[in-house]
């Protein structure tokens, strides 16, 4: 097979498809789709960040995005025993950042902390972890 024939099919499947996708028809935001690959299907960044942008050369039209912006969380957990436990866990499209948390349990601590971007928790997090 050429590579015309190969782009032709592949555009043949997408437009036989697409109409049957929420990517397609803009009921479906990028920030859902995102939220989606990474923290659901535990795709890495760059990985997210292609298949997004596949999407949007595909024709993708996301349901557009209000003033609201994304925050993260990281769930850091110490126990009984000092053993530290960190991880970016959710997302959340909100107008503002939602309020960092701390509640004990008898057997441990938990902070649930949010941040403005992703790199902020995933720095977060790495420190946590070197703690």
């Amino acid at each position: 097979m050429t590579k015309s024939e190969f782009i032709k099919q592949q555009k043949e499947i997408i437009k036989a498809h697409k109409d049957n996708t929420a990517y397609f028809d803009g009921s479906f935001s990028e920030q859902d789709m995102y939220s989606m690959l990474r923290f659901r299907m535990h795709f890495g960044e760059d990985e997210t960040a292609v298949i997004i942008a596949a999407l949007k050369l595909a024709g993708a039209k996301f349901k557009e995005e209000n003033k609201e912006k994304t925050y993260y969380s990281a769930v850091t957990t110490i126990d009984n025993n000092g053993e530290v436990r960190c991880d970016i866990v959710d997302s959340v499209v909100a107008e503002s950042k939602p309020e960092s948390t701390h509640n004990s349990t008898s057997l441990k601590d938990i902070y649930v902390d949010w941040f403005d971007s992703y790199s902020e928790a995933e720095k977060f997090v790495e420190e946590a972890r070197r703690a």
